[in-house]
């Protein structure tokens, strides 16, 4: 399921319309093959952070998404010095330990939906992106992309990591590059995002899957538009969709890609593109949330809040 909402207070100049619920809400995190990097385990204090044993094979990260450990929560803190960001500090709490992690300015923290939590830093020049299973505390490098990461996600099969990154100092959009959680070398999965003056500056990339987790979107959003690219994974093609007028993703099925309209504050339309035509139909003027879910039958279901009440659109 994915979830979305507009809120008049998260439109602030130059805030784009992704930056949103956007950067919180990564859809489902798969875990991923553990690899032979050094792992490590982070503890609330240096002194007593203790290495650990972190057991590889290709079902150990699978397993640590296909379960949720009761009692294990996780919470991100912005870290704030003299009123300027200077970094985020991840906490995972339950299973008798309260675990504290640090990471610099230019890191993500995907969420958590299981056991398995990805999550990116960019120390001293060169970006790593982590596997941490949140029962065990196991905490593995799955791969040093080129640039600064900005975010991650693991595919629904779990032997696969696509992560978004730009170019250091520059900050020019990279791609989006796909790796095999064996240890090879990354490949290019989505290319660079080209400039295009309609859009602007680009303030936030977002990456999710849709609903049947056939398809990988790449959501670029600028001060006021957005322009979303499609990478269809088993024939590797990728469609770009930037005529809509487009604001933040609500979600993605195998036939539709549902967004808010590109327009300040909320209420705010919710439109969904035909994938194959291109073509936008708008399902609701005033929407004030909207999200994806999938139904008993196998199909996926738009569920819209309005002033007037609550819409649901088969999908």
């Amino acid at each position: 399921m994915f979830r979305a909402r507009r809120r008049i207070s998260l439109r602030l100049p130059l805030t784009p319309p992704l930056v949103f619920m956007g950067t919180c809400a990564l859809l489902s995190i798969a875990a991923a093959q553990l690899t032979a990097a050094a792992p490590f385990k982070h503890a609330a204090s240096a002194a007593a952070a203790d290495a650990v044993a972190c057991p590889t094979g290709a079902g150990v990260a699978r397993a640590a998404a296909a379960r949720h450990t009761t009692g294990i929560s996780t919470a991100v803190d912005a870290v704030l010095d003299a009123g300027v960001y200077t970094g985020q500090t991840l906490t995972i709490s339950g299973a008798g330990r309260n675990t504290s992690i640090s990471l610099p300015a230019e890191s993500f923290v995907g969420q958590q939906t299981t056991d398995a939590l990805v999550y990116t830093r960019f120390i001293n020049g060169k970006s790593e992106v982590h596997f941490l299973d949140a029962a065990t505390g196991c905490d593995t490098v799955v791969a040093r992309p080129a640039g600064i990461v900005r975010s991650a996600i693991v595919d629904p099969s779990a032997t696969t990591v696509y992560v978004h990154a730009v170019s250091n100092p520059a900050r020019t959009d990279l791609g989006v590059m796909r790796y095999a959680l064996d240890g090879s070398a990354g490949t290019p999965a989505v290319p660079p995002l080209p400039d295009d003056p309609a859009f602007g500056l680009t303030f936030g990339t977002q990456l999710g899957w849709s609903t049947d987790g056939t398809a990988l979107f790449v959501q670029s959003c600028g001060a006021a538009r957005c322009r979303t690219r499609v990478l269809d994974v088993a024939s590797n093609a990728v469609s770009t969709y930037n005529d809509a007028g487009q604001g933040s993703i609500v979600g993605m099925t195998r036939e539709h890609l549902v967004t808010f309209a590109a327009c300040d504050g909320s209420p705010c339309p919710v439109i969904s593109i035909d994938r194959t035509s291109g073509v936008p139909t708008v399902l609701a003027q005033q929407a004030i949330s909207a999200s994806i879910d999938d139904t008993a039958s196998g199909t996926a279901e738009t569920t819209i809040t309005t002033p007037a009440g609550t819409t649901e659109v088969d999908q």
